[in-house]
């Protein structure tokens, strides 16, 4: 059962919580319904906080890979993550706050080709709390409460769907030199540069590209 005086912590922050059966939502529609503080402090197991605008959890678990994976992440950001809660499984759950640029923007839940076992948790994920438990053994505070960081700009780069921090600069990068007609390109030259381009890249400037490569 999940201690009252860690619910209340939670609750005074300001989150939303969800009862759940082992890890899983009990409410069909908990991403959308409020459960009152005295239903969630009565019930007798896990309680899930439901993930809402402007704050994300990053889900590290070290048993699909996650450790090599977050390695390799800490050293695309300039300053290092600090978790805020510790696994049973020994991964950890990293509390950070969205600045206010990122908060309309969407992101990909997770990026398993390049950092397989990291889950980057937003609006309408939910994460267990600290206190509950799998397998007798508990989630647990890493830095003795709920503290909460202001995520690394690289970080939400890294795994928003659409975003630029200038909208000036396109992801079109050398491509822009075909499209503008300023420069003569061999066909290599122009196959180099198509496997350089982001698959992911905005609808209007795949357009952009596919005019460029008719005209070439």
């Amino acid at each position: 059962m999940t201690s009252n005086i860690v619910i209340q912590e939670y609750l005074s922050a300001g989150k939303r919580l969800t009862p759940l059966k082992g890890k899983i939502p009990k409410l069909k529609k908990w991403t959308i319904q409020e459960v009152s503080d005295e239903k969630i402090l009565s019930h007798n197991g896990n309680i899930g906080m439901v993930i809402q605008d402007g704050f994300l959890v990053l889900d590290v678990d070290p048993k699909n890979g996650g450790e090599k994976s977050f390695e390799k992440l800490q050293d695309l950001l300039s300053k290092d993550l600090i978790p805020t809660v510790e696994t049973p499984s020994g991964g950890r759950h990293y509390y950070m706050t969205l600045p206010n640029e990122f908060k309309s923007v969407s992101f990909r839940k997770t990026l398993e080709k390049e950092f397989k076992g990291i889950d980057f948790l937003t609006t309408g994920s939910q994460c267990v709390i600290v206190s509950s438990s799998t397998n007798k053994k508990l989630y647990e505070w890493t830095n003795g409460g709920l503290k909460e960081h202001e995520a690394p700009i690289e970080l939400l780069e890294i795994y928003a769907k659409d975003y630029r921090s200038d909208p000036n600069i396109s992801d079109l990068g050398d491509f822009e030199g075909l499209i503008s007609g300023s420069s003569s390109w061999t066909d290599q030259q122009v196959l180099d540069l198509l496997s350089k381009l982001d698959p992911s890249m905005p609808n209007d400037e795949w357009v952009r590209v596919g005019m460029a490569l008719h005209d070439h």
